[in-house]
């Protein structure tokens, strides 16, 4: 399983004495001038000695300059008075803003070591749980694919970690059951016979926890409820083998499905790929129901093998659609998708019926090599002329669907096959 650096080895925050010693040391100085600044500010307004008399005795005079003298030393008095209660304003500002720091510090450390104890918990609670995968015991393996999608649900940044781990337990190698054949009675079954034998481990219980492993990923990728859909990047099922898959009406990223086997029908109808979408080499040994998906960014399908039935109908690929090599057993439907960029099939085999009928192809067409054993269904000329130039194969005995001015000119060189020929254009005059 994937393995992720531990949440909870962020160092929380610790209170450092020197740093609070330093903060002090500056904040003194600050202080004292501050409280010298104030007092030159409230002393400048006083005179530095009384005003001159001019005109008076010396009786009044003296008088005078002793009342002077007395207000001089009244205001310097209030000078100091205001500077003190200044500066008693200063420290109470310096000491309510240190308080705060340190009770920001004290609350950021809480906050860390209260953070840091969470992640911890969730990472041991997700550790237990992909060891709960690793359990001979289906119903303990179960319960740790229950634990990983409650982690999911609960922590947004953790979802695509759960899909990561979640997509890998269902990439492991996996032989499924073999289907039940009946047997018929003996009547040794009704004689006794001892206890019975020891149950060997079921690949039937397997395939219960792989289906729930898939129903997790049905549950969080498709968009009928938006509070159970999970954001994420990437699906990797490279290799994977599913089991009667339904993604209907799925948002998916970037989605990689390189050699993975689906059995019983694959649902994929309404699903949008915002990435690349990579089926190559896959192999579908059920129905394949793509019906009005979209893929946004390039389709590979490359190699792929379509046992049973394939359809594609009313789906729009707005990047390249890369089916080369790609071989359809049974019934191919194409009908009304949309090709927005190139559209490559070469070498591909159609065993069945293969609908074209309405289909849009608004960029290259590439068809050399393809061989249709059923019949061919496609009413636009300018593809069913492209067919013609790219010499597609087909059976002459097959009941194709083509205009009327469209036929097949047999094939001298392979008996029973031949190729399209537009005989409007080859009649003379």
């Amino acid at each position: 399983m994937h393995q992720q650096p531990a949440p909870g080895n962020t160092p929380a925050i610790q209170p450092r004495s020197s740093a609070w010693t330093w903060t002090a040391l500056i904040a003194a100085p600050l202080i004292i001038a501050a409280i010298f600044i104030s007092y030159f500010f409230f002393s400048a307004p006083i005179p530095d000695r009384p005003p001159a008399t001019t005109g008076l005795s010396p009786q009044e005079a003296a008088s005078q300059n002793a009342a002077a003298e007395l207000e001089l030393a009244r205001l310097r008095t209030e000078a100091r008075r205001n500077t003190l209660a200044a500066g008693g304003g200063f420290v109470a500002i310096a000491a309510l803003i240190l308080a705060l720091r340190r009770q920001h510090h004290h609350e950021k450390s809480t906050s860390f070591a209260e953070d840091d104890a969470l992640q911890r918990r969730i990472t041991d609670a997700r550790i237990r749980a992909v060891e709960q995968l690793g359990s001979d015991n289906p119903a303990v393996r179960i319960g740790g694919i229950h634990n990983l999608e409650r982690i999911g649900q609960q922590h947004t940044e953790l979802r695509q970690v759960v899909l990561d781990e979640i997509c890998s337990y269902l990439r492991l190698p996996y032989t499924p059951p073999a289907p039940e054949t009946k047997k018929p009675i003996s009547a040794a079954l009704f004689e006794p016979t001892g206890p019975p034998p020891a149950e060997t481990h079921s690949d039937q219980a397997e395939r219960e926890v792989r289906l729930i492993a898939q129903e997790v990923l049905q549950r969080h990728l498709t968009l009928y409820n938006q509070d159970l859909y999970w954001q994420h990047s990437r699906l990797n099922l490279r290799n994977a083998h599913l089991d009667a898959i339904q993604l209907a009406g799925a948002h998916l990223s970037w989605a990689d499905f390189t050699n993975a086997t689906f059995t019983d029908t694959a649902q994929f109808m309404r699903v949008t790929f915002t990435g690349d979408a990579r089926f190559v080499s896959v192999t579908f040994t059920g129905n394949a129901h793509f019906d009005r998906a979209t893929f946004t960014g390039n389709a590979h399908f490359g190699g792929a093998t379509f046992s049973r039935t394939t359809r594609f109908t009313g789906m729009t690929f707005t990047g390249n659609a890369l089916f080369i090599g790609a071989t359809f057993a049974e019934d191919a439907l194409f009908r009304t998708a949309i090709f927005t960029r190139a559209a490559k099939f070469e070498s591909a085999s159609f065993g069945g019926y293969a609908d074209f009928k309405g289909t849009t192809f608004g960029g290259p067409i590439e068809f050399g090599g393809v061989r249709v054993q059923g019949a061919l269904c496609a009413t636009s000329p300018a593809s069913l002329e492209v067919l013609r130039r790219q010499g597609v194969c087909l059976r002459i005995e097959a009941h194709h669907q083509l205009p009327k001015e469209w036929d097949l000119n047999p094939d001298p060189t392979n008996p029973g096959w031949g190729h399209l020929t537009n005989q409007t254009a080859t009649t003379p005059g």
